[in-house]
């Protein structure tokens, strides 16, 4: 959980100003780093909290990845600032028994069986200045960070929330069927939703794989054949088909040209 482990997002939040733009950073980009995680920073006028929101329900993964994130927020939020940031943390499960021997050590204290997870911290914590603060850096890093997210299709919440859902490595693409269910909605309502964004589920996945497809030819060690099913093509010639037509170029003839 060091920040330099975020790329651009963690550099931006490094070179903030002070912790507020940090976490906000943290808020708005934290989809690029994983969709497991959502964040949300709740201001108060004595007391704020970083709210978060864990989106599986895979155990012991879940509750895990829950105390990996407090864990990290506290270590990061020491070495932003360079100081020992103490609170309080609220988590919805029970008390794990491997934690048991570390809640003495913690620099907050922990209620278990609450009904949010969240650290709540002193309001004054944000305006906190940090110890690497450069905002011409800290600038170039955000810009890096919106070119990325507009990229993915972060910037729209519902598409991100599809493009999330619509694919894993077990089973690859999922139908439409399959992310209508994953949402509680119908397909019809899915179309629909998409709709207002001017997409459609198809243009989605074409979308990804096509992003996929770039950045593993990128990795010469991946064949053309594992890429072309892991992309879930039936054979090479529909993925080749289908990357002229993204590109104008065959999968091998682009590989070539990365090595020039």
């Amino acid at each position: 959980m060091q920040i330099s482990m975020h790329g651009f997002i963690g550099f931006a939040a490094l070179t903030a100003a002070n912790a507020r733009e940090a976490l906000t950073i943290a808020e708005r980009f934290v989809g690029m780093i994983s969709s497991l995680v959502e964040l949300r920073v709740e201001e108060g006028e004595k007391d704020s909290s970083l709210c978060l929101k864990i989106n599986t329900n895979l155990q012991p993964l879940r509750d895990v990845a829950v105390l990996a994130v407090m864990f990290g927020f506290a270590h990061m939020g020491f070495v932003a600032t360079g100081q020992v940031l103490t609170g309080h943390a609220e988590v919805d499960f029970d008390c794990p028994d491997y934690l048991q021997p570390l809640i003495p050590l913690l620099p907050a204290t922990v209620s278990f069986k609450k009904q949010h997870n969240r650290i709540i911290f002193s309001s004054a914590y944000l305006d906190l200045p940090l110890v690497m603060a450069n905002p011409v850096a800290s600038q170039l890093a955000l810009t890096q960070c919106e070119q990325e997210l507009q990229r993915f299709g972060l910037d729209k919440p519902f598409i991100a929330q599809v493009k999330a859902l619509m694919f894993d490595e077990k089973n690859g693409f999922a139908t439409l069927e399959q992310v209508a269910q994953r949402l509680h909605m119908s397909e019809r309502t899915l179309k629909r939703q998409l709709a207002k964004y001017e997409a459609t589920y198809s243009d989605l996945v074409e979308e990804s794989r096509k992003q996929k497809a770039l950045d593993l030819l990128a990795d010469s060690s991946q064949s053309l054949e594992d890429i072309s099913e892991y992309l879930g093509y039936s054979d090479m010639a529909n993925f080749t088909r289908a990357f002229k037509r993204w590109t104008e170029q065959t999968p091998s003839a682009y590989r070539k040209s990365l090595a020039k």
